[in-house]
């Protein structure tokens, strides 16, 4: 028989024993910030929250993008993914990454394999993002010597919640 997730089961809770069940590692509970944490095998963090008024299952993550690029180039980026890329929604943070998202209906329940099948599906397509639509390097996870003469303050360094920046 199909497992099923209900609409009256559905938490966070529920949904990561059942990532847990399923085999999924890198992986952290975290109440206080109301979602689940996970990584793709290269790293990349990403969450898993609830929206429980609309009730929806939000993935979301936010990839770096280098600071010397004009907000014209990261604008046209976003639509290059969201033209190329199939299943999450690209856009502009107002830190000026790139903000990735995907949002699941769970009104009347979810199938569990089939939530497991998007996790692996979303870790998958921001691995892919990286390899396949990063030629010019826009996505950069780290600071280049050549963009800061000095060495940023790490105290002065915050990530906005929700904010998956590695």
């Amino acid at each position: 028989m199909t497992k099923m997730i209900t609409e009256a089961e559905m938490s966070l809770q529920t949904l990561y024993t059942h990532m847990l069940e399923s085999g999924i590692e890198r992986i952290q509970l975290q109440l206080e910030d109301e979602c689940v944490m996970l990584h793709t095998e290269n790293g990349t963090g990403y969450s898993i929250a609830l929206i429980e008024d609309k009730k929806f299952i939000r993935f979301s993550t936010a990839l770096p993008l280098r600071r010397n690029v004009s907000y014209e180039q990261k604008i046209a980026y976003a639509n290059h993914l969201n033209s190329k890329v199939f299943l999450p929604c690209f856009c502009i943070t107002t830190q000026g990454n790139i903000g990735v998202s995907y949002v699941m209906p769970y009104r009347l329940g979810v199938i569990a394999a089939q939530f497991m099948n998007i996790v692996r599906r979303f870790g998958s397509m921001l691995e892919f993002i990286e390899q396949a639509h990063n030629d010019d390097g826009l996505i950069e996870f780290e600071i280049s010597s050549d963009e800061s003469n000095e060495s940023p303050d790490l105290a002065q360094i915050s990530q906005p919640k929700g904010c998956l920046l590695n």
